[in-house]
């Protein structure tokens, strides 16, 4: 691409210089490491300047889709009116990742900054969800590190930050009892009986009962760590004490201290051996259909009852009474069967044959 001079004598156009690709990559890298510089001292003056020289510079930024913007550089500083100025000129950094997987507000809660972090939700308030490395949010990492004030002005601002979850499939509570932020477990469970949403009740306790990765709930990692007073704080609540992990134990099978055990026994706890039937979702929607079929009464004593039935003696099913004696009477013993159905039918069948065999 070549500049021009027109000579208005001549009307001949000369080249003044040639701006190549080479020449605009080299202006943008420059204007890069300006703005770096500018992020780095907090200068918003000095941003402007940068702005007036290359105005895509902030889009050029914006289009590399892991980068360390000059809002993840203010955001480490600590430099609040520069970042809040960043945020207003281009709002999509605030959710961009830098090469090791963090937004800004990331950042600034690493750095400790949480003046600027403050600033962030205030702005947006949805950022307290924004997802970081292996899904780590705002609120999962002050959990972590047990900063319980940005913790409870964060539940405050975006509730239903409460429901996100890493991708080791840890709710903000495991990630609480596993860092031995009792505290934080207390903040959380506190709000859990208070939570200003909708179906808060049900939201309490899916939270409660919610497994990781490994099946665990917090009962399970609490059992493990030894922490009777937490122990004890969570079987007062709506957690399930007979829930299994992947290996099919439960909280019980996994306490190995006496006092945890006892509290455990003390308010029903079982081990995983002693709970022979646990109704899985797919159960429930198979009893839609299962409890449509009743018992049936083959001959004088001799009922065909299904397991998921209670005898009782309820009127059986017309079909059913009419192919019950119809076999009643057909079947001597020895016989070879093919009954085609899914009713009661082949019950009746396989009971007659162990009678008359």
């Amino acid at each position: 691409m070549f500049l021009f001079l027109i000579e208005l004598q001549h009307l001949k156009l000369k080249p003044i210089f040639q701006v190549t690709t080479g020449t605009i990559l080299h202006v943008a890298k420059m204007s890069d490491e300006k703005l770096k510089v500018t992020a780095q001292e907090g200068d918003i003056d000095l941003l402007y300047t940068v702005i007036q020289h290359d105005p895509y510079v902030l889009e050029n930024i914006d289009s590399i889709p892991f980068v360390n913007t000059p809002l993840h550089i203010a955001a480490s500083c600590g430099h609040l009116q520069f970042a809040t100025e960043i945020m207003r000129l281009k709002p999509s950094f605030a959710w961009k990742l830098n090469p090791q997987g963090f937004t800004p507000i990331h950042v600034a809660l690493q750095h400790g900054h949480n003046r600027v972090v403050l600033r962030f939700v205030d702005i947006n308030k949805d950022l307290v969800r924004a997802k970081g490395r292996e899904g780590l949010t705002p609120l999962h990492f002050v959990s972590q590190v047990g900063e319980i004030d940005l913790l409870a002005e964060f539940l405050l601002l975006c509730p239903d930050s409460i429901q996100d979850v890493t991708v080791r499939s840890e709710t903000v509570l495991h990630i609480a009892v596993k860092n031995l932020q009792y505290e934080v477990l207390q903040v959380l469970l506190g709000w859990l009986k208070k939570a200003p949403v909708k179906g808060a009740a049900k939201l309490e306790k899916t939270l409660l009962n919610w497994k990781d990765e490994t099946g665990n709930t917090i009962l399970h990692i609490s059992a493990l760590t030894n922490k009777a007073q937490v122990v004890q704080w969570l079987v007062k609540t709506k957690i399930d004490l007979e829930a299994k992990n992947s290996e099919d134990k439960t909280s019980l099978d996994l306490a190995t201290n006496e006092e945890i055990r006892s509290i455990l026994k003390r308010v029903g706890a079982k081990c995983g051996s002693s709970i022979t039937y646990a109704p899985t979702f797919a159960d429930k929607l198979k009893s839609k259909i299962t409890e449509s079929f009743r018992q049936v009464q083959v001959t004088e004593g001799l009922w065909v009852v299904p397991k998921w039935c209670t005898p009782q003696g309820n009127m059986p099913l017309p079909d059913s009474v009419y192919y019950s004696y119809m076999v009643d009477g057909c079947i001597k013993g020895g016989e070879h069967i093919l009954d085609y159905g899914t009713g009661t039918g082949i019950l009746a069948i396989s009971a007659l044959k162990a009678i008359n065999c």
